[in-house]
């Protein structure tokens, strides 16, 4: 997980093992994972109505190259 404020976007980072929701569920131990970015309104980690998102299409981390998410999708 990455955390940051909008005033730093648009922003680069790279996700590995390090940044795991879950230390025992390493992005190297799967093929297939799908990339969420959310702005949230409150700044809780739940999402709420009124946050934004962006979702990617199911990747493969070991092959996928560079993703461009647009957060534009509003949680109702």
């Amino acid at each position: 997980m990455v955390r940051s404020s909008t005033g730093k976007w648009p922003m680069t980072f790279q996700l590995d093992d390090s940044n795991a929701m879950l230390p025992t569920r390493k992005l190297s131990g799967s093929t297939r994972v799908i990339v969420e970015a959310r702005i949230s309104r409150s700044g809780n980690a739940t999402p709420q109505a009124g946050d934004l998102r962006a979702v990617s299409a199911v990747v493969d981390p070991r092959r996928a190259g560079k993703l461009r998410l647009l957060i534009n999708e509003p949680i109702s």
